[in-house]
């Protein structure tokens, strides 16, 4: 829904992250969201452009937050909560509780243990209690690659 008031999915998203976090770098948008860097970049500078962002260096970092002087700012973020609130992600658990979570993490690793319900094995590690231990142990073995 808010994709085809914004022009785009991307724009979309990055506005959500926007009103829920209050401020990002592209770099943390880009891995965050999924969404290739060029793209981040470019949607931040047409927000940038257009005053509803601002932007400001933090060290290498040209960090982007709300402008406070954009006229319709407290109408957009309205606008922004109503439409987060109306659609949920599904990938997204942060609308389940705690007890929910952890039923949701147990069950899918009981689907992939049933996908793939061979073990792996375990790595083979021999200690011994004293080199003449390792000695006999090592008298008895036939392969000469053996240390």
């Amino acid at each position: 829904m808010l994709e085809i008031l914004f022009g785009n999915r991307t724009a979309a998203k990055i506005l959500l992250f926007l009103e829920r976090y209050g401020e990002a770098h592209a770099w943390a948008l880009s891995g965050h969201l999924h969404i290739p860097l060029n793209m981040v970049q470019k949607q931040l500078e047409r927000f940038a452009r257009a005053g509803i962002l601002e932007s400001r260096f933090q060290g290498r970092r040209k960090v982007y937050s709300w402008n406070r002087e954009y006229p319709l700012l407290k109408e957009l973020r309205l606008v922004l909560r109503k439409g987060q609130e109306g659609s949920s992600d599904p990938a997204d658990g942060s609308h389940l509780s705690l007890q929910e979570r952890v039923w949701q993490s147990e069950a899918l690793i009981r689907e992939a243990e049933a996908v793939n319900p061979r073990h792996r094995p375990v790595p083979f590690t021999k200690s011994f209690d004293s080199f003449a231990s390792y000695e006999r142990w090592r008298k008895r073995q036939n392969n000469p690659w053996l240390v």
